[in-house]
């Protein structure tokens, strides 16, 4: 899976998943990425060939949601609630661990089309 982690998620998500052998890149590292509209971003993850991390559950719900029902595929968009998944230092090992959890649940196919949620574990 190559993700793309939006502005909000920290980047230390990012490196933390490529020490882990995964295609991980975020919005903060890239400056070409810095200061785009959600719709231009969305058409960089598209062109990339990403999924989308984000907190922003309406703007990139709406945006995979259009890709579909005009009968375009899409690389997949992961919701991340913040109270579950905080964007702080101490959320950045949690994050990481519900990505891979989510990947592995998908097998091959991978989460294109897919609009989840990131999942939360209760320990």
């Amino acid at each position: 899976m190559k993700l793309l982690l939006d502005e909000h998620v920290p980047v230390a998500v990012a490196a933390l998943l490529r020490t882990r052998g995964h295609d991980a890149e975020a919005v903060g590292e890239r400056t070409d990425l810095r200061g785009m509209t959600d719709g231009q971003l969305w058409m960089m993850a598209l062109a990339e060939d990403r999924t989308v991390l984000t907190y922003d559950i309406g703007s990139f719900h709406a945006l995979a949601t259009r890709e579909l029902s005009a009968g375009r595929a899409h690389p997949g968009v992961v919701l991340c609630n913040p109270r579950a998944h905080p964007p702080t230092r101490s959320g950045v090992g949690r994050i990481a661990d519900a990505l891979e959890a989510l990947e592995s649940g998908h097998g091959s196919g991978g989460l294109g089309n897919s609009v989840l949620w990131l999942p939360v574990f209760r320990g």
